[in-house]
């Protein structure tokens, strides 16, 4: 073509529908990231996985039982999550891989798939050890000493022990 072609707006309207599929094709691809991978591993990252109270000590069996009904309830909001992740990353393999093109085979590179489903597997991994850090490091909070406190900022010892001294053994 050149300036002068009779055929330069046929090809220019061509280049703008392409470029108007390809802008399409970037806006759900970045819709499907942001919306449904990207704010469920931030969800999954920030879910509370203990539940320490301040203003109240624990016998061992009653921590148990709250932590066990705690993880319960998270642990199936952190399946469902991963699944929608693990759908959302299948949509959007299907999206890119569905897209027309006008020269060569349609469809994705098999080892390029793998290598997205990798990535979102670091990712949710990373998320998971995230909410886990945030949980130990919650329980090492509570649990540690405070050696700046004062008089006026005790708290509630996290568990209730019972001592008894059994000559010649010790019993908790």
């Amino acid at each position: 073509l050149t300036w002068t072609s009779m055929n330069i707006d046929g090809y220019m309207h061509a280049m703008h529908t392409g470029l108007a599929a390809l802008e399409d094709l970037i806006g759900k691809t970045r819709d499907l990231i942001d919306n449904r991978i990207e704010r469920n591993l931030k969800a999954i990252s920030q879910l509370q996985l203990v539940e320490l109270p301040d203003d109240e000590s624990f016998t061992l069996d009653k921590f148990v039982g709250v932590q066990e009904r705690v993880i319960r309830t998270q642990t199936a909001i952190m399946v469902a999550k991963n699944q929608e992740v693990e759908e959302a990353v299948e949509d959007l393999i299907e999206l890119i891989g569905s897209y027309p093109l006008d020269s060569g085979p349609a469809g994705v590179d098999e080892h390029e798939v793998t290598k997205l489903r990798g990535h979102y597997s670091r990712l949710l991994y990373r998320a998971v050890l995230n909410a886990t850090k945030a949980a130990l490091k919650q329980i090492k909070g509570r649990v540690g000493s405070r050696a700046s406190g004062g008089f006026l900022s005790l708290q509630m010892p996290m568990f209730d022990v019972s001592v008894e001294l059994t000559i010649p053994n010790v019993s908790i």
